[in-house]
């Protein structure tokens, strides 16, 4: 009786599931005519984000929309890993710390000769290529209007001089385990461009 039981159960298990596969083949057939019908006649994927972009300026991110655009625009010296294990070089190739006898240290900063500031106008263009003077007059434009998002992070940072086409230094007011952390994610601007926008 028992084997006859189970037998039963496994015959209705299997008209279930006939049924419920043979239920979906005509909704199935609809989506994949229409899906073809639209993929015949439009060539163009659309790709979208679903939220509005609250601020375009790199250096007021206010909301996560805001992050995600300008990651997607802008580069920084150096960004955390896909494990977010701490910063790896970005822009820069590497890094040097010496600390002060008076307590204070400097950051010596390396950084690529293969990074070119581009716009849509003209995307394959080198002409602008990432200088040290970029990341000076990044970093004193954000010294300069304290408020927005990036300022907390430099506020113990003393001077940003280029001492190259492509070293900085940065001298710290005291010796900072956290230095490159707070370096990290703040977007480089482009000094050509930036410095024509007015305020």
């Amino acid at each position: 009786m028992n084997s006859l039981t189970s037998r039963v159960a496994r015959i209705v298990a299997v008209v279930i599931v006939a049924v419920l596969a043979l239920s979906v083949l005509p909704f199935m057939s609809e989506e994949a005519a229409a899906a073809e019908t639209t993929a015949s006649t439009d060539s163009i994927v659309r790709v979208g984000w679903m939220e509005e972009v609250y601020n375009w300026n790199p250096l007021k991110v206010e909301m996560e929309s805001d992050h995600v655009i300008y990651r997607l625009m802008y580069s920084s010296l150096f960004t955390y890993d896909q494990d977010l294990q701490g910063p790896v070089c970005d822009l820069a190739t590497g890094y040097n710390i010496v600390v002060n006898p008076d307590g204070s240290m400097r950051v010596v900063v390396s950084l690529t000769t293969n990074a070119y500031f581009r716009n849509s106008a003209d995307p394959t263009s080198m002409a602008h290529p990432l200088t040290a003077d970029d990341v000076v007059y990044t970093f004193n434009l954000i010294l300069e209007n304290p408020g927005y998002t990036w300022d907390y992070y430099l506020r113990d940072c003393t001077s940003f001089t280029a001492i190259g086409d492509y070293t900085v230094s940065i001298e710290v007011a005291y010796t900072k385990g956290t230095i490159i952390d707070d370096l990290a994610d703040i977007p480089i601007l482009c000094k050509d461009y930036w410095s024509t926008l007015a305020n």
